[in-house]
């Protein structure tokens, strides 16, 4: 299949990367002349046809670009589309309703469910999941594009498609935004860089891999899950000064209170609240 990227970074450099495999990617495009020079690099494009001329010929055009230029993109692209041409965006939030439809142009949504943090080739993940958002007849087509060992397909709904996307920020941004706040809780003349790397971090990691080997009742460990009211309570009292630590600290024990012994978990709530 001839495929073509609008939009040079990242996610749709490194999820056309593996797409090259399976397809030939007949033309990038990006603004910025760095960025689709760099695309053509590394996507091993030969002799890229200019953009509009690649739209026109491809049969499946994916935009790349950031959530508010993706429908500006494609108003620009829309009158290049050939029939039933393959329209994708790959944001996680909005719907593929909001390409154009244009000769019957199929439109889908591709989220992939990763972190994108730099453009590293080859990516350092060897399997990307992605869920699709779009009618029955398109998905079907998305689907047979990502055939392959690097990529898990899933169909979501358009409801279920930012519900998928939050799940997706809450594992992953907001995983290290509490990391951000265990490293306020560095003792006084300490390194906080060496401590995060050599006791944070390996901790991190060891409960990830609890987590994937026993599951999270099993993962879980220390006060709440013991039931120690004595411990919780000093814990609040030195977080009292700090607003935001303790309403983090609130709002995770409560999280997982439910799995503290059945005669802990009143008083528990009762010791969380504000």
């Amino acid at each position: 299949m001839r495929i073509s990227l609008v939009g040079c970074g990242k996610v749709g450099v490194i999820i056309l990367y593996y797409l090259k495999e399976r397809h030939v990617i007949i033309g990038v495009y990006d603004p910025d002349q760095q960025a689709q020079n760099r695309a053509v690099r590394i996507l091993g494009i030969k002799k890229p046809v200019p953009y509009p001329e690649f739209v026109k010929k491809s049969d499946a055009v994916f935009i790349a670009t950031p959530d508010d230029m993706i429908q500006d993109a494609s108003n620009r692209i829309r009158k290049y589309l050939g029939k039933n041409t393959l329209l994708v965006h790959f944001s996680g939030t909005l719907p593929a309703e909001i390409l154009p439809r244009t000769r019957g142009a199929l439109r889908a949504a591709v989220h992939p469910f990763a972190t994108f943090p730099k453009l590293v080739i080859p990516p350092p993940r060897l399997v990307y999941p992605l869920f699709i958002q779009g009618d029955r007849k398109t998905v079907d087509r998305v689907r047979r594009i990502f055939r392959g060992k690097h990529f898990t397909v899933s169909r979501i709904s358009k409801t279920e498609k930012a519900r998928c996307h939050l799940m997706g920020v809450m594992c992953s941004n907001l995983f290290v935004s509490l990391v951000v706040a265990v490293n306020k809780l560095t003792p006084r003349g300490t390194d906080r860089e060496k401590l995060f790397r050599f006791a944070v971090l390996p901790l991190v990691e060891e409960t990830l891999a609890n987590l994937k080997k026993s599951g999270i009742e099993s993962a879980l460990s220390g006060p709440i899950k013991r039931g120690d009211l004595r411990t919780v309570k000093a814990h609040l009292k030195m977080l009292r000064k700090d607003k935001n630590l303790i309403r983090i600290y609130r709002a995770l024990s409560e999280n997982i209170v439910k799995y503290a012994p059945k005669g802990k978990v009143k008083t528990l709530c009762k010791l969380l609240k504000p």
